[in-house]
């Protein structure tokens, strides 16, 4: 009997333990539920400032715009009761079209010369004074005074934000309204309010252009002529097409003489068009959709013009109609293909780049250094160092025939498979024959390379060269200079060619120096060439200099020593090898 009390009991303590538990967890719920409000409002805001802004219409739409956002700031809390957007009018004047929201919620629009706005607008930085009773923060007393007349509040805290297109104020009655967080948040509504002032300004000039259009009538239809555009109406019903005046020129025909069937008009397309246009016209036609296609026309003197040609079907009463515009787009298209050409002449220009040594490599005992002017942005020289497991060096020095990337193509295919010969033939004669066989084949053009390649030996002291075609090598020693002479055609001139290498001997001090027949080949105003003497003259006074220095000087000499003669100039590229004294 006494059972049934303590069961009881406990029932009570448990229920009790349960509301307990449920009013913890609505508490928390709660605390979560207002933790996200204050995580979500602001974006909420944002959001609803910038529908505001999206809605803009016309210029007086702004104040509705001004309502939203006094409204949107004082939901997240902002401890404000005036609000004012300044649009710049005319910078040299710090004129500005001022929305001011008063406290009264009364939205005044005045333009004033606002100097002090000006001065912080430009400065683009947000001015923030906390309490203008302590510190008028470079603020006159009188200005103060008339800002709290005009607004009818004692106003103690004043935020300046700008933007591009004018600033965001916020006025409070409280001192130290605004925290750090709350300063970044009104500069993200200032952001947003710069799109709708944009807006707005966008908005008035497009009216300005419609009234301007309006007056213009006659005008503009005298532009359409000059601007090569037209308008043509096709009756998919009757066959019929009509086409404006301006139409006929864009075919090569006097005005008003284009013929009024689309057969007629077909046979003015350029016959590899043809199926591309009637297909448009047909896709356009099923899918009621755009019809938009770009499709060249052949005068009747041959002359070849791109046109574009856009419309839209239209169902009338005397049938389907496809009405649109042409324009003349040849301009514009010759201006995608130069870029396609700008674009491919960029990337050869890096492919090219990326063949020639970043920097020369560290020998002992010697001092290797190379430079190439090229006359155009792409050049059809190379020089190239390879480097063998043996430790001794490759030096190579090309000069293919043509410039630009013909040229390149050639010079790129001759330096990789240079290389690949390079660490596969033991002799150095026989891989350049290959070379020369592989850049004979389907040479159907007769291009061709001249070349000087030479593997140094760096334990002997010792060159073994190869000169297909190319300048003679100069080699500069104690006794006197020696010429390297060639030992070979050109590579890819005659595909049984073969070609022999000589070696000589290196010692302290020697300087060999390849060059480009744009080096030695350059004349001056009397047809004299830039060759040993000049060469000469010229390493004599620059010896002391680096090698790759001294290869850069010697090009520079030649450009310089070629300034009074009218001839194109060619690539310049100069290897200097110094061996150490």
């Amino acid at each position: 009997m006494q059972a049934e009390p303590k069961k009881s009991l406990q029932n009570s303590d448990q229920q009790a333990n349960l509301h307990r538990r449920i009013a913890e967890l609505e508490q928390a719920l709660a605390e979560h539920k207002a933790d996200l409000n204050r995580q979500i409002r602001p974006k909420e805001a944002l959001l609803e400032i910038n529908r505001a802004v999206q809605e803009l219409t016309r210029p007086s739409h702004l104040e509705r715009v001004l309502q939203v956002c006094y409204d949107a700031l004082h939901s997240v809390g902002l401890d404000f009761q005036g609000l004012a957007i300044h649009r710049i009018l005319n910078e040299a004047e710090a004129t500005f079209e001022s929305y001011q929201f008063r406290p009264s919620r009364k939205i005044e629009v005045m333009i004033r010369t606002v100097p002090n706005i000006k001065r912080m607008w430009q400065s683009g930085r947000t001015s923030y004074r906390p309490d203008l009773q302590e510190d008028l923060g470079g603020m006159l007393p009188e200005t103060l005074k008339a800002l709290c007349e005009r607004y009818g509040m004692e106003v103690r805290c004043l935020l300046d934000i700008p933007h591009p297109r004018g600033t965001l104020a916020l006025l409070s009655t409280s001192p130290c309204a605004f925290s750090e967080s709350e300063i970044q948040f009104v500069e993200q509504v200032s952001e947003v309010l710069s799109v709708g002032i944009t807006r707005v300004e966008d908005l008035e000039q497009l009216a300005r252009s419609q009234k301007d259009l309006a007056e213009s009538r006659q005008h503009l239809e005298l532009t359409l002529e000059a601007a090569r555009v037209g308008v043509w109406d096709s009756n998919l019903t009757t066959g019929k097409l009509l086409w404006s005046d301006s139409v006929a020129p864009l075919f090569g025909l006097p005005p008003g003489t284009f013929p009024d069937t689309r057969e007629a008009f077909y046979e003015c397309v350029h016959p590899d068009d043809r199926d591309l246009v009637q297909t448009a016209a047909d896709q356009a036609i099923k899918d009621d959709s755009e019809f938009r296609v770009e499709h060249r026309v052949v005068h009747p003197d041959d002359t070849i013009l791109w046109i574009e040609s856009k419309a839209r079907l239209f169902h009338q009463k005397d049938g389907i109609h496809l009405r649109g515009t042409v324009m003349d787009i040849t301009e514009r298209k010759e201006a995608e293909k130069m870029q396609r050409v700008e674009d491919e002449l960029k990337l050869a220009e890096e492919i090219q780049n990326s063949f020639l040594p970043s920097i020369p490599p560290d020998v002992a005992g010697f001092e290797l250094g190379g430079y190439l002017q090229a006359s155009g942005r792409i050049g059809g020289d190379f020089y190239d160092f390879i480097a063998f497991p043996n430790q001794n060096i490759g030096v190579a020095l090309g000069d293919a025939t043509g410039k630009g990337i013909p040229g390149a193509l050639l010079i790129a295919k001759a330096q990789s498979v240079l290389r690949a010969q390079a660490q596969d033939t033991d002799r150095l004669s026989d891989g350049i024959t290959t070379l020369n066989q592989v850049l004979s084949m389907d040479n159907e053009a007769g291009r061709f390379v001249t070349l000087f390649y030479a593997i140094i030996d760096i334990t002997e002291k010792r060159l073994t060269y190869v000169n297909a075609g190319h300048a003679p090598g100069l080699l500069f020693q104690k006794n006197g200079m020696r010429q390297l002479e060639s030992s070979g055609p050109p590579l890819g001139m005659f595909v049984e060619a073969t070609y022999t290498q000589n070696e000589v001997s290196l010692y302290p001090d020697d300087l060999l120096m390849i060059c480009s027949d744009g080096v030695s080949e350059a004349m001056d105003e009397k047809e004299a060439f830039f060759d040993e003497g000049p060469i000469l003259e010229t390493i004599q006074e620059y010896r002391a200099q680096s090698a790759t220095d001294l290869a850069r000087v010697i090009c520079e000499a030649s450009e310089k020593f070629e300034a009074g003669n009218q001839r194109t100039p060619d690539d310049k590229t100069v290897v200097v090898i110094k061996v150490d004294p």
